[in-house]
């Protein structure tokens, strides 16, 4: 029992450890490419920063989270069987992240406006909910448990947008928005292991090592941001 338990420790690890590596590596590449397509938060009224910076910093994170996911699901180990009987939720995660991905990629090269992204949004929020990532009971302190019923697939709809915009919302300076998804999927990842939930562990365990990585390059004064590409990526995936 103790072998196998430190044989997912060592799992997790990994995880955590070639996120960021990855991260690491990659962002000085992805800023190189932001550069060269013109994608750059420049100076004004509402900037703290005073020189334009590049953006699409989420395309590391996000092969930084992905990649070791990939590797831990083509292990021949308990944890790769795990992964794989969640093979329907984790292409659902994947095509999420991917599709908010890309809408943050057109939003820091091409710029969208709030109407625009809503419009990104909610069916990629509809379509995780449906593809069975929902939740139907709600626990309020001093009243319990609370059956949802119907209610809990819009509430889980406006659950889903409402954290993808709001670490949207609060990536206004440098390292603020990757430090807190990294100090929550970090949180998230030591719930998950204690509660044995493979899937989430190993995501969150990825996703910390992703932005430990990145915010090398993402604190003060920051020589790339995560922009919507990160923000959006991050939000909906957590």
């Amino acid at each position: 029992m103790w072998s196998l338990e430190l044989s997912n420790y060592r799992t997790y690890i990994g995880c955590f450890l070639l996120g960021g590596v990855i991260a690491l590596l990659l962002t000085p590449v992805v800023r190189g490419l932001a550069i060269r397509l013109g994608a750059m938060d420049r100076p004004g009224n509402r900037k703290v920063h005073r020189r334009s910076t590049p953006l699409l910093g989420g395309i590391a994170i996000a092969v930084g989270m992905w990649l070791p996911l990939l590797i831990a699901y083509n292990f021949n180990n308990r944890i790769a069987l795990e992964l794989q009987d969640e093979s329907t939720a984790i292409l659902l995660l994947f095509l999420a992240g991917a599709a908010m991905l890309l809408t943050g990629v057109l939003d820091d090269v091409k710029g969208l406006n709030a109407r625009k992204k809503f419009l990104f949004q909610a069916p990629v929020a509809i379509l995780v909910v449906l593809g069975g990532m929902d939740f139907n009971r709600m626990t309020i302190p001093f009243i319990g448990s609370v059956d949802l019923g119907l209610l809990g697939l819009f509430v889980s709809v406006l659950w889903v947008i409402g954290v993808t915009n709001a670490l949207n919302l609060v990536d206004g300076l440098d390292g603020l928005a990757t430090g807190i998804a990294f100090f929550v999927a970090a949180t998230n990842a030591i719930i998950a292991i204690h509660a044995n939930n493979v899937l989430l562990a190993v995501i969150m365990c990825s996703m910390a090592g992703a932005c430990l990585g990145f915010l090398r390059y993402n604190f003060n004064p920051a020589k790339i941001f995560l922009g919507d590409t990160g923000s959006l990526f991050l939000g909906v995936t957590l």
